[in-house]
């Protein structure tokens, strides 16, 4: 418990190695920890291990950390900052930074991570989720990933987060796959130098290609290297009579494509 918080001053990063789903410690733990240095904490909570690891610290000298895990669904599941779609329903993570610290960190997945994808393709979208204090939504904050399939990985941050001396709360969350919409307006155009606009709003990992469709037809070349948001691309009459001749046109999304080549 925080008041038996049990505490290691050895700043050594081997001083105590092992842990399991029959060997963890059950609450926070409390580790000196060197600058430019690691440390994995063997924590756990009810029955189910739950290491947590910190990399790259960066301290003036070796500072205090605290590394504790619940095996309980982490509080504001819904509030989402995109383009996280989900978070974890049944576990989460505590790191507490001393003011002026910082450490990457990285977390894992086990057989009881409910939201874990089936597919390796799909699990390239797991993250590292930080629950921010300030906007009260789960946010993205890593995404190095080493998959050993549906029931064991990690997710790891690449860039070093700060800390204050407050907790930080840590879970699984999913990225949302890539997405696109058409929001224009249907209108007509005319053969007199008028255009007609049509405003697709996507969202996935930068940069995006966009396919689209005129009246069931593939409209070549796509849309590259678009970022996430509002575009507007405007039609006009010469593009759109090449394509399918006098008439009405119907404009549908083909395909979006993010930077890894997720759709």
């Amino acid at each position: 418990t925080e008041a038996n918080i049990l505490y290691m001053t050895w700043d050594d990063p081997t001083a105590l190695s092992g842990g399991s789903t029959t060997a963890y410690i059950d609450g926070p733990f409390k580790k000196v920890v060197r600058s430019s240095s690691y440390f994995t904490f063997p924590v756990g909570d009810n029955g189910r291990y739950g290491p947590i690891y910190i990399s790259g610290t960066s301290s003036s000298g070796s500072k205090d950390w605290i590394g504790r895990y619940y095996n309980v669904a982490p509080s504001n599941q819904t509030n989402l900052d995109p383009p996280l779609q989900l978070v974890s329903n049944n576990e989460y993570w505590e790191v507490t930074g001393l003011s002026s610290t910082s450490a990457n960190v990285r977390i894992r997945w086990d057989d009881q991570s409910q939201i874990i994808p089936a597919t390796a393709l799909a699990r390239q979208k797991l993250r590292v989720a930080e629950y921010n204090t300030t906007t009260s939504l789960w946010t993205k904050v890593g995404q190095t990933i080493v998959d050993g399939g549906q029931t064991s990985g990690t997710i790891s941050t690449s860039t070093p987060l700060s800390y204050t001396g407050v907790a930080k709360q840590y879970t699984i969350g999913i990225e949302q796959t890539a997405s696109a919409q058409i929001t224009g307006t249907s209108v007509g155009v005319c053969n007199d130098g008028t255009t007609m606009p049509v405003t697709f709003v996507i969202a996935g990992t930068e940069p995006l290609t966009l396919t689209y469709q005129i009246n069931g037809v593939d409209v070549i070349p796509s849309l590259t290297n678009l970022s996430e948001g509002t575009h507007v691309v405007n039609f006009t009459y010469d593009q759109l009579y090449a394509i399918s001749g006098a008439g009405n046109y119907v404009i549908t999304v083909g395909s979006i494509v993010d930077k890894n080549g997720y759709n």
